[in-house]
């Protein structure tokens, strides 16, 4: 099974890093298989423009790697600078 694994420093409990992914990254028409994992992890955002009118908004990262996808979680009322904890 494929995981990303967070070497970020803030919470390195094995329980907390291992986070499975969907299927292997790679294309099957050419018959690769991996030799390696791409490992991004959600800090903060800084300087977001405001797309609220009333209140703070909520922002969330989206991240794409060819037809992989993985949503962060959302920084509830994180306004135009976000901090995102450990995503589950």
């Amino acid at each position: 099974m494929h995981r990303l694994l967070d070497f970020a420093g803030r919470n390195n409990h094995p329980q907390n890093m291992n986070k499975p992914l969907p299927e292997p990254l790679v294309d099957p028409d050419e018959g690769r298989i991996p030799i390696g994992e791409v490992v991004v992890v959600p800090i903060q955002g800084r300087d977001l423009p405001n797309r609220e009118r009333f209140g703070k908004q909520d922002p969330f990262i989206l991240f794409k790697l060819g037809n992989a996808a993985k949503r962060s979680s959302t920084d509830i009322r994180g306004g135009q600078r976000p901090r995102w904890k450990d995503d589950e």
